[in-house]
C-alpha cells in the first residue's frame, strides 16, 4: 500500500515537473521572441533615424570646402580670372541637394561665387561651369569655315575638348562621339554680339563647351556625370567643420588717416565708398593677380589719397588696397590698375621679389604674346578699339635683356595718338600756349605691363577720359 502511494506521489511530481518545465519553455521562448522582435524594432529605428538623419543633415561645411577646392582646381586649369584657391567668404549661394540616402547617391548642387561665376557639382566633379559673360542669347548653326573672331574654328575646337580632359571627361568614351558645333551670330549680323563658338557631343547633351574665338578663353561648359573620370563623393564626409574666413578687414577703415588734398574730407571719403563697385568690376575683368572685389575693409587709408589732378582740375583718388593693388579714379571712372609689384612701384628693393621665380627666371613671354594679353583686356572692359587707336601698332618696350636671369623682366606696351612731331607740337600749344616745350609728349591712349615670365598683366592704365574726345563732367 506504501509502495502505491510513493509511486503515485512520483508520477504526480514528474508530471508536474513536465508541466512547470514546458511552461517555462513556453515563457522563454515567447520572452525571447518579444525581446527579438524589441531588438529588431529598435536596430530598424535607429536605422531609419541615422538614414534620417544623413538626408536631411549633410555635412555642408565640409562639402563646401570639397567643392571649393575641386573648383579651385577647375579655375587653375581653365586660368580663370579667379584668385585661387576660392575661399567660403568668395560664396555669394551654395545648395547641396537632399538626395536619399542609397548606395548608388551621390551629393550634387551648385554655388556661385562673386563675380557671377556658377559651378555645378556632381559624382565627385565639377559638371558645369558658367562665367558672368557667357552667351545668353542663342546660337545658330554656322558653317565651320567661316570666320567667327580671331582664332580659327580648329583652334576653338581643341580648346574645347582640353577642356573637357582637364575638368574630368573620358575623352575615349565621349570626344569620339557625334558632334555639332553652332556660333553666336544674332539674326541682326549688326547688332554688337561676342565671338562664340558652341560646341555639343551627343546630341543628348553629354557634354557642351562655349569658348571665346577672340581671346580663345572657355565661358560655360556642361559635362554629364557619367563621362566623368571621378570617383563620387559619398554622402557623408565626416565631421570635419571649417572656419569662415573674410578676405576684407574685419573693421571698418579710419577715414581720418586718409590722405586728403584740396578736396572736402566729407565728400572725399563719399568718393571713396562711392567707387569701390567700379574697382572691383574694373580689377574683375583684368583676372588675376587683381582682387575679384574690393570691399571698405580692403583699403589702406592711410596710403590712399584723395586729390584734385590734372589741367581740369577733377577730383581723382588713389586708393591702396591690402593686397598691395593700387587703384586709380579720375573724372568719373576708374582709369588704372597696379600690382603691388608692378614696375611703377619699384618693387626691386623688396626683398622677397628679389627671390620670385618672376626675378630669377628667363622670359617666355614673347613680345606679341604680350600686346596680345593687354588687348584681351582691354576687350574685358569694353573699351572702343578704333576710338582709343588698339588697331594701330602697339608700343613695346623691354625692361630687361634678352637672355637675362636676375632682374623683372616686363613688357611696357602702350598705343599713341598717331600724329606727326610737328602735328603734336601743335596739338599741345593748343592746349597749353606756347608752355608746351620742345618735345611735347605723345596722347597716351592705353597701356599695360606684362610680366615676361608668368604671363601676368602687372598693370593697366586707360586714358580715355583724357582724350580729346572725352569732356569731362566737372562735378
Amino acid at each position: 500500500m506504501n509502495e502505491r502511494r510513493f509511486s503515485g506521489r512520483n508520477a504526480l511530481l514528474i508530471s508536474f515537473l513536465i508541466v512547470a518545465t514546458g511552461l517555462a519553455l513556453l515563457v522563454g521562448i515567447q520572452w525571447r521572441d518579444r525581446a527579438a522582435s524589441a531588438a529588431a524594432d529598435q536596430q530598424e529605428h535607429a536605422i531609419q533615424q541615422e538614414e534620417s538623419t544623413t538626408n536631411l543633415a549633410i555635412d555642408t561645411n565640409v562639402v563646401l570646402e570639397a567643392v571649393l577646392d575641386s573648383a579651385s582646381k577647375v579655375v587653375t586649369q581653365l586660368k580663370l580670372p579667379i584668385r585661387v584657391p576660392l575661399v567660403p567668404s568668395g560664396v555669394r549661394r551654395f545648395a547641396v541637394s537632399n538626395v536619399l540616402p542609397t548606395p548608388q547617391s551621390s551629393l550634387h548642387g551648385e554655388l556661385e561665387y562673386e563675380g557671377g561665376y556658377e559651378f555645378g557639382f556632381q559624382d565627385g566633379l565639377i559638371c558645369g561651369l558658367k562665367s558672368p559673360d557667357a552667351y545668353k542669347e542663342g546660337f545658330r548653326i554656322w558653317p565651320k569655315d567661316h570666320t567667327v573672331g580671331v582664332y580659327s574654328f580648329d583652334a576653338c575646337l581643341a580648346t574645347a575638348k582640353l577642356t573637357l580632359r582637364r575638368v574630368g571627361g573620358d575623352g575615349a568614351s565621349l570626344l569620339t562621339n557625334e558632334m555639332r558645333w553652332e556660333a553666336s551670330v544674332p539674326l541682326d549680323p549688326e547688332a554688337p554680339h561676342p565671338s562664340r563658338w558652341r560646341f555639343t557631343w551627343d546630341y543628348g547633351n553629354a557634354a557642351v563647351v562655349e569658348v571665346d574665338a577672340d581671346e580663345l578663353t572657355v565661358k560655360s561648359y556642361v559635362l554629364s556625370p557619367v563621362h566623368g573620370s571621378r570617383e563620387p563623393w559619398p554622402l557623408s564626409f565626416g565631421r570635419k567643420p571649417i572656419e569662415v574666413t573674410s578676405l576684407s578687414g574685419s573693421t571698418a577703415p579710419d577715414w581720418t588717416r586718409l590722405q586728403i588734398k584740396d578736396v572736402d574730407p566729407n565728400r572725399a571719403v563719399d568718393l571713396v565708398q562711392g567707387m569701390l563697385s567700379d574697382a572691383a568690376e574694373f580689377c574683375r575683368k583684368l583676372g588675376a593677380p587683381f582682387p575679384e572685389f574690393v570691399r571698405e575693409g580692403d583699403v589702406v587709408p592711410e596710403h590712399s589719397e584723395v586729390f584734385r589732378g590734372g589741367w581740369t582740375r577733377q577730383p581723382a583718388a588713389w586708393l591702396r588696397l591690402r593686397s598691395g593693388v593700387t587703384v586709380k579714379y579720375w573724372s568719373g571712372s576708374v582709369s588704372g590698375a597696379i600690382t603691388g609689384d608692378s614696375v611703377e612701384n619699384r618693387p626691386e628693393r623688396d626683398g622677397l621679389t628679389r627671390t620670385s621665380a618672376e626675378y630669377r627666371s628667363v622670359a617666355r613671354l614673347s613680345p606679341e604674346e604680350a600686346v596680345a594679353k593687354v588687348l584681351a583686356a582691354a576687350r574685358r572692359l569694353n573699351l572702343p578699339r578704333r576710338t582709343l587707336w588698339l588697331d594701330t601698332p602697339p608700343i613695346v618696350q623691354l625692361t630687361f635683356l634678352p637672355g637675362a636671369t636676375n632682374g623683372l623682366k616686363r613688357y611696357l606696351v602702350h598705343w599713341e595718338m598717331p600724329e606727326t612731331t610737328e602735328e603734336r607740337r601743335q596739338r599741345w600749344e593748343r592746349i597749353l600756349g606756347p608752355h608746351a616745350g620742345m618735345n611735347p609728349a605723345p596722347l597716351v591712349s592705353v597701356r599695360g605691363e606684362v610680366d615676361a615670365v608668368s604671363g601676368e598683366l602687372k598693370a593697366f592704365h586707360q586714358f580715355q577720359q583724357s582724350l580729346p574726345i572725352f569732356s569731362p563732367d566737372p562735378e
